[in-house]
């Protein structure tokens, strides 16, 4: 992590054509690119690169190490977009409630900076700016991420015999700690847990890199059509988050339940084994 510190302090300069003293903290927000591209970089050389080298050094291939491969249970693209519209809802509905909940002004404070972090790289009115989030705040992140949450974490988690709930859960504490504010702690712990729950029974990372992609690409798309005026709103009453909550959780558990009666039985997928390469 210190070396890709450095790499972060190096590019963001270059990127900007900024001197180093000039990114403090303070005015980091004002630069958004400077946030895109220190984010690619953690993104990449923190989470991504890391577990391709290690499945490149165990012997075997570096993708079907990490899960990517044509064994365990491809979802339909409608399976896909039901998940995803449940992972996004979901955690969605539960954002909404917990912002009414007395969390005290500190916490308030550091969900405020971080949704204007959010809000100053996503708010771009041209559509290559468009573009250029969907791979960078999209689909890069739901790669990596993946690959190294699902595809190395939980996979060494269950080789060491953890049962399958202790290694969700260790999974999207993880996960969440890198991620959240306070107020997003559960939201996205949650999205994390069903995540988990599809790879460990279809067996595939393709189904969860692609319905993380639909998570992320579809608040970047409510965020790029949305109004400055329709921020202050965009939470609904309480009642409103209830119900969004109580349908997307039907949906889910149909969804879940689909995806168990239709598991893989092949355990050898969570075992981390390596071969000797020629």
């Amino acid at each position: 992590m210190l070396v890709v510190g450095l790499i972060q302090v190096s590019v963001t300069p270059y990127v900007l054509g900024l001197p180093v003293d000039r990114l403090t903290a303070e005015n980091m927000m004002q630069y958004p690119r400077a946030v895109l591209a220190n984010n690619l970089v953690q993104q990449v050389l923190g989470f991504g690169v890391p577990v391709l080298l290690f499945g490149f050094l165990s012997g075997g291939r570096p993708l079907q190490f990490a899960g990517v491969h044509r064994k365990g249970r491809w979802l339909s693209p409608l399976m896909w977009l039901l998940a995803g519209c449940v992972v996004i809802f979901l955690m969605g509905s539960l954002g909404g409630l917990i912002k009414n909940l007395p969390l005290g002004g500190w916490a308030d404070r550091l969900q405020e900076a971080r949704e204007h972090q959010i809000l100053s790289y996503l708010r771009n009115s041209s559509l290559p700016g468009l573009l250029t989030n969907l791979v960078l705040m999209a689909l890069i992140p739901a790669i990596c991420e993946e690959l190294l949450f699902r595809g190395a974490v939980m996979k060494f988690l269950l080789s060491f015999r953890l049962k399958p709930g202790m290694a969700f859960m260790a999974t999207s504490l993880f996960f969440t700690v890198l991620h959240s504010s306070l107020y997003e702690f559960v939201p996205i712990f949650t999205g994390s847990m069903i995540l988990c729950f599809i790879y460990y029974y279809t067996g595939n990372l393709i189904n969860t890199i692609v319905i993380h992609f639909l998570t992320n690409a579809i608040q970047i798309l409510v965020q790029y059509f949305s109004s400055p005026e329709s921020d202050t709103d965009a939470t609904g009453t309480i009642w409103a988050q209830v119900l969004i909550f109580a349908v997307s959780a039907v949906t889910g558990y149909f969804v879940m339940k689909y995806i168990y009666k239709n598991r893989i039985t092949d355990k050898s997928l969570w075992q981390v084994q390596t071969t000797d390469r020629p």
